[in-house]
């Protein structure tokens, strides 16, 4: 994060500005934790067998021990 924020103080040349940047781009960021956080959750709540690899993968879900589906 360091290296992004002198960046943008090379990139804008103005402290306020790159600070704002800054923010801007870590607001985001959690952002899109939270709509990844919630996407997760969502497929949780239905038949884990259901959920694709891939999306196992991108979502860092690993299934637990649920004999309820087994």
């Amino acid at each position: 994060m360091n290296l992004l924020h002198r960046y943008l103080i090379l990139r804008y040349r103005c402290d306020c500005e790159s600070k704002s940047k800054f923010l801007r781009i870590m607001n985001a960021l959690i952002d899109l934790h939270n709509v990844k956080e919630a996407h997760k959750h969502n497929y949780w709540r239905k038949d884990p067998k259901l959920v694709l690899p891939l999306l196992r993968e991108v979502f860092d879900m690993h299934p637990h021990v649920n004999h309820h589906y087994l």
